[in-house]
């Protein structure tokens, strides 16, 4: 058809998606370091760069990666639970 877009997401997958994102949200609010907390919500809710999260937190990017991967690690130990 004219005009449609075939790549356009159905409801339901929309539906699924904010899910997702809501339950990713959940998770990361049980982190305890709130600065890991805050770069986990900038890198996977609000999809920023890791140079913006640096700026942003007047951060090096190499402490922003360290407490990236620490908040990593704690991700897993809530999961794990």
């Amino acid at each position: 058809m004219p005009g449609t877009n075939q790549n356009a997401l159905s409801v339901a997958q929309i539906d699924e998606l904010v899910e997702m994102k809501l339950e990713i949200a959940k998770v990361i609010d049980r982190v305890e370091d709130v600065c890991t907390k805050v770069i986990l919500e900038k890198r996977y809710l609000c999809f920023q760069s890791w140079m913006q999260i640096a700026t942003e937190l007047n951060y090096s990017e190499r402490y922003t990666h360290t407490k990236h991967v620490e908040g990593l690690r704690a991700v897993e130990e809530i999961l794990a639970e």
